[in-house]
């Protein structure tokens, strides 16, 4: 991650406060933002996957002077197209917190699934909640003592955990390894991983952005 390049971008794609960077590389910028009640211009260089984390009402204002007000909760989805430039505040409530995952257009094709498993997505038990040219968006929960089938991942994934907790991830090799989560948690997770997953501790739901070649 190069930290000046990010600070740069935040200029441009979210300038809200506070803005964090989270993950950089040539497929997408991903951002923990928070909007407040002030009034914030945001031009969007690039199509945008918006997260919400947590829960108000949102004032936006397009370059056409349409207002629109919205409500969010955790796990509310948004996308919002390249050349965008709103004007958002939050109307209600103190603030709101997002991860905002900028798509690059860089990824690339999905690999061949030649294991034999069936692909990780789509999966018993999840949800998908947006479907684009840039990417197929999910939500899943993982239920205790239930875990999920072994399967492949034909794509990289961008993963946003809504709760705390730990999966545990084990390989065809019988290898297992923990993975802690905190709500808000939000990491880049490459494609050719054949796995299966359980809750070990705690609650595990995630928005998964799958994010196809550009």
């Amino acid at each position: 991650m190069n930290p000046g390049t990010l600070v740069a971008l935040a200029l441009v794609v979210a300038p809200v406060e506070p803005a964090k960077p989270v993950v950089e590389n040539a497929q997408v910028a991903v951002w923990d933002v928070t909007w407040n009640g002030a009034s914030t211009a945001t031009r969007f260089d690039r199509d945008t996957i918006i997260v919400y984390l947590g829960s108000g009402t949102l004032e936006t204002t397009g370059s056409d002077g349409v207002v629109q007000v919205a409500a969010r909760k955790p796990g509310d989805v948004e996308f919002v197209p390249k050349g965008a430039a709103r004007r958002r505040r939050v109307s209600s409530g103190e603030s709101v917190r997002a991860i905002l995952v900028e798509y690059r257009g860089a990824s690339p094709p999905a690999l061949a699934n030649t294991s034999g498993l069936p692909d990780a997505f789509d999966r018993p038990g999840i949800v998908n909640v947006l479907q684009n040219a840039d990417v197929n968006v999910w939500r899943y929960s993982w239920e205790p003592g239930k875990r999920t089938p072994m399967h492949f991942h034909a794509r990289d994934v961008v993963v946003v955990f809504l709760a705390d907790g730990v999966l545990r991830s084990t390989t065809p090799d019988g290898k297992s390894v923990l993975n802690p989560h905190t709500f808000g948690f939000s990491k880049f997770s490459p494609r050719g991983r054949i796995h299966y997953e359980e809750l070990a501790e705690g609650q595990a739901t995630a928005v998964l952005i799958e994010l196809k070649s550009g």
